[in-house]
């Protein structure tokens, strides 16, 4: 940088062109830039329609992530007739009144239903002394006071072990108003053989 002084007594500033920047003439043409190492000349740009693209694309799949992750979160609830009126399912499992006895000699396992609500399937589990769960699922549905007879050939029974009955109830979807199943996991009944 040099400095002038002129017949008033100013200073002038005059600042060099730079050197290699030759078409650079204002700031008007400074998007024009075809130095060595221009804009234009560069290879990793991205243009401004593919970066619109993957910007919707992006957008997009997050969206769908959050949706298919926040919905595991609401489960549709069930419900089932009890009495007259519906009920949610859960109070329903509440409600189930049922008992079982296993005779070894036969390997049948009787399910008695006590309460006022149906049973639609039965859930077996065995577990043996090792730790090792054996389960089956037993499609048969129980109706109020009645009694089913499972024979238990396809699964390992010894004595000592621990039989779990875990009842299933039919519903309806609040939402979808098509008949479910209900897992009523906390009204099972299990106790050694």
């Amino acid at each position: 940088m040099q400095k002038h002084i002129n017949q008033e007594n100013k200073i002038i500033l005059w600042i060099p062109k730079p050197r290699n920047c030759s078409s650079i003439s204002g700031p008007e043409n400074l998007m024009n830039f075809h130095g060595t190492r221009g804009f234009r000349d560069s290879k990793r740009a991205v243009s401004p329609l593919v970066a619109t693209v993957l910007l919707i694309a992006i957008t997009v799949s997050l969206a769908a992530t959050i949706f298919v992750w926040q919905s595991g979160f609401f489960a549709e609830q069930i419900q089932k007739f009890y009495q007259g009126q519906n009920v949610l399912a859960e109070r329903s499992c509440e409600k189930i009144v049922f008992d079982w006895s296993y005779d070894p000699s036969t390997k049948e396992l009787l399910i008695e239903n006590q309460g006022n609500v149906p049973i639609s399937k039965s859930n077996i589990k065995i577990f043996d002394k090792q730790g090792n769960v054996n389960s089956t699922i037993y499609d048969t549905p129980i109706k109020s006071s009645e009694t089913y007879i499972a024979k238990i050939t396809n699964l390992p029974v010894s004595t000592e072990d621990e039989i779990e009955v875990t009842p299933y109830i039919t519903g309806i979807g609040v939402k979808s108003g098509a008949s479910k199943l209900y897992y009523c996991q906390n009204s099972g009944v299990k106790r050694t053989i």
